[in-house]
């Protein structure tokens, strides 16, 4: 210990303290990531007890024994959330409805469905669309800076960054004969590629990768918001932001249909696997059930309350999925135009869906950060319990004690029309009627008493306090 000597006035030798005296040096803690925050405790015995909180969304504790020396900070516990740090935007199945891919602003996390773990991360810009290439060995990414991402999964590395597009990348679907892609962008083309395998440069080894070679691109008047390739091969349909979708012949790019009726742009699209039906989402909040042979409109349905961001048929059948800004995930019956269920699922607006090629399993996510995994139960489904069941709560929010709206605490839902309510309001209007006579003859008073001389009496009480204490708040 490192002391001063010094004399005093009197001759004798006073002690100063430093800084080495006074703090003491623990062991230092080595950290998977960097740290963001921390907090810390002293407990028995000596021991010093760290929280931190790192950079990969890990909370760690650690225990350190500020009475030793050489003993070695240790990990008590630590708790792991491996999902995104910004909202998710695109979200895919693979073919064997085993993995899960998620894309959001700032990586590509591929996940496993059975024991919803993250398996690989890749750093990325903007991701706005995500597809698996067949065999499930690659990653397609389409950001927003208008690149075309080739991920191998097994290396979690990027293979090849292609510019696509000059604008947004909106969306990427597989052909029909699944040997190449399509991708639709905010450069107002619709581009088709091929898959091929091409020797690898970089490496060496100089093995073979998959790369894409681009065939064909077709031009059009609009941004292209969505992009689809019916399961027979023949059509291709795009929606532009003119609000309409256009669809064209595959072979020949020669036009077949439009689709118009929607007031905001269709944000979503997807046609069933019999290539019959095409059902379409906008941000005019309805959804549109098209029929592929002459593009007329089966039904026109008011879907969600906020803009529908995706929509997909369940692979053979004529059910799909939808999901809105509103949060929710809603199951329909394309033939009856039925809603089947309700699932109030994310905190925030929902960006995308998708369907397991089995149509076992439906997953979501949002802007809450969150990817959603639904399983289709054995249980059987009765519409009428269900649409009972959704009537009682929207009676409970509009009646019940808890009508808040949220965001807006001072503000209530009106309730139902009752008696009581009607003679409270024609109390209230009666009120109103006698303060605007009040306030008139007031303002009268008061121009009379600036133009005379002689002092004038005093302004009645308001004859409205009494009134209105006779109304109930």
């Amino acid at each position: 210990m490192d002391t001063d000597q010094q004399q005093d006035e009197n001759g004798g030798e006073t002690t100063q303290l430093s800084l080495r005296d006074e703090v003491k040096r623990l062991p230092s803690v080595k950290l998977t990531s960097k740290p963001k925050s921390l907090d810390l405790v002293l407990g028995n015995g000596g021991e010093l007890r760290i929280a931190i909180n790192l950079s990969n969304n890990t909370l760690e504790l650690y225990s350190v024994q500020s009475s030793s020396k050489d003993a070695e900070p240790k990990c008590l516990r630590s708790i792991t959330n491996q999902g995104h740090h910004s909202e998710v935007r695109a979200v895919s199945f693979s073919s064997d409805n085993l993995a899960v891919v998620s894309g959001s602003g700032e990586s590509i996390k591929l996940w496993n469905r059975p024991s919803q773990v993250c398996l690989r991360t890749v750093a990325t810009e903007y991701v706005l669309s995500t597809v698996f290439v067949p065999g499930d060995r690659h990653i397609l990414a389409g950001l927003k800076n208008g690149k075309l991402l080739i991920i191998d999964i097994a290396s979690a590395d990027i293979l090849e960054e292609i510019p696509a597009h000059t604008n947004e990348l909106w969306s990427i679907c597989l052909q029909h004969d699944l040997r190449g892609c399509v991708t639709g962008g905010g450069d107002k083309t619709v581009k088709f590629w091929q898959f091929e395998l091409v020797t690898d440069e970089k490496g060496e080894s100089r093995a073979k990768v998959l790369s894409l070679l681009h065939t064909r691109t077709l031009k059009l008047e609009d941004t292209v918001l969505c992009v689809r390739v019916s399961a027979n091969g023949q059509f291709v349909a795009a929606a532009l932001l003119d609000t309409t979708v256009k669809i064209f012949f595959v072979d020949t790019f020669k036009f077949f249909l439009s689709l118009y009726g929607h007031k905001l742009p269709v944000l979503c699209m997807d046609i069933s696997s019999d290539s019959t039906l095409i059902v379409t989402g906008s941000a005019d909040r309805n959804i549109k059930i098209w029929g592929m042979d002459f593009g007329d409109c089966h039904k026109s349905i008011f879907a969600h309350d906020d803009s529908v961001t995706g929509v997909q048929f369940v692979p053979r059948t004529h059910y799909f999925f939808s999901c809105g800004k509103d949060g929710k995930v809603k199951e329909w019956d394309a033939d009856t135009y039925v809603k089947i269920i309700t699932l109030q699922s994310h905190a925030g607006e929902a960006w995308s869906l998708a369907v397991s090629p089995n149509g076992q399993y439906v997953v979501s996510c949002g802007s809450d950060r969150v990817l959603r995994l639904y399983e289709k139960s054995d249980q059987p489904l009765v519409l009428q319990d269900e649409e009972e069941e959704e009537r009682e709560q929207q009676e409970a929010l509009a009646t019940g004690e808890q009508t808040v709206i949220p965001g807006q605490p001072g503000l209530n839902l009106p309730s139902k029309k009752t008696v009581g309510s009607e003679k409270a309001a024609e109390s209230i209007l009666e009120c109103l009627e006698i303060c605007e006579k009040y306030r008139e003859q007031l303002m009268e008073h008061q121009a009379l008493q600036a133009a005379s001389t002689q002092t004038l009496p005093d302004t009645p009480p308001s004859a409205t306090d009494d009134g209105l204490e006779c109304v109930d708040p």
